[in-house]
C-alpha cells in the first residue's frame, strides 16, 4: 500500500501577518495585566504600548481570519471538534480551580 503525502504551499506573507497578530495579542495582554500604570508615564513610546488595549482586539480578529482561511480547505472531522471541546473544557476547569 502506497501512501501519498500532500504538500501544501506555504505563504510566508500570511504566516508573517499571523506572527504580528500574535505579538499584538501578547502586547495587549501585557498592557492589561501588568502592574505599570500608563497614566503615570510621560507621553512616549512606552505609554502608547501600554495604553494599547484596542490593538489586541485587532490582533484577535486578524488571527481568527487567517486561521479560518487556512481551515477552509480542511475536511470536517468530528474527532477534531471533540478534541478541541474536551481540551477547552479541561483548561476552563483548571483555570476556575486556580482562581479559588
Amino acid at each position: 500500500m502506497e501512501t501519498t503525502v500532500r504538500k501544501t504551499q506555504r505563504n510566508s506573507n500570511i504566516e508573517g501577518l499571523r506572527i504580528i497578530a500574535m505579538f499584538l495579542i501578547v502586547l495587549s495582554h501585557y498592557s492589561v495585566f501588568s502592574k505599570v500604570n500608563p497614566d503615570a508615564l510621560s507621553f512616549g513610546f512606552s505609554k502608547i504600548l501600554l495604553d494599547s488595549v484596542a490593538i489586541g482586539k485587532l490582533g484577535v480578529a486578524v488571527f481568527v481570519m487567517i486561521t479560518g482561511y487556512f481551515m477552509v480547505n480542511l475536511k470536517f472531522n468530528i474527532h477534531r471538534v471533540v478534541n478541541i471541546v474536551l481540551q477547552t473544557g479541561e483548561l476552563y476547569y483548571q483555570v476556575q480551580h486556580l482562581k479559588s
